[in-house]
């Protein structure tokens, strides 16, 4: 989404800044156009597949390894923004994150790029 304008998402219309804590939906799949800065380690998704999370903003996991844990297998998060940042992202719990954009492997160690999707 960059360069579009948020008039209206479930988080407010700035950037979203995750400093740990979690994130997760009501039992609808939810779709999130909000940028996101991580600075902790954060949980996504849910117990259920309904609580399912697709986030189309950039996320930013800044200077520092990251552990984005998604619990259930049965929740998937689907991150269609560039993710950037300078040190590593680490994935854990048994649910399924997507990356839809070709990662920067060299700016982001421990992704593997695989085609347009990379996988943790």
């Amino acid at each position: 989404t960059t360069g579009q304008t948020i008039t209206n998402s479930p988080v407010g219309l700035g950037t979203l800044v995750m400093n740990a804590g979690g994130l997760m939906s009501d039992g609808t799949v939810r779709t999130l156009v909000n940028p996101v800065t991580v600075g902790g380690n954060i949980s996504l998704g849910g117990p259920v597949a309904g609580n399912s999370l697709y986030m189309l903003g950039a996320m930013s996991l800044g200077s520092s390894t990251r552990t984005v844990t998604i619990t259930s297998p049965q929740a998937t998060v689907t991150q269609e923004g560039i993710v950037s940042g300078t040190a590593g992202l680490t994935l854990a719990g048994q649910g399924t994150l997507v990356l839809t954009v070709l990662v920067d492997v060299t700016r982001l160690p421990g992704a593997r790029a695989h085609r347009r999707h990379a996988s943790l």
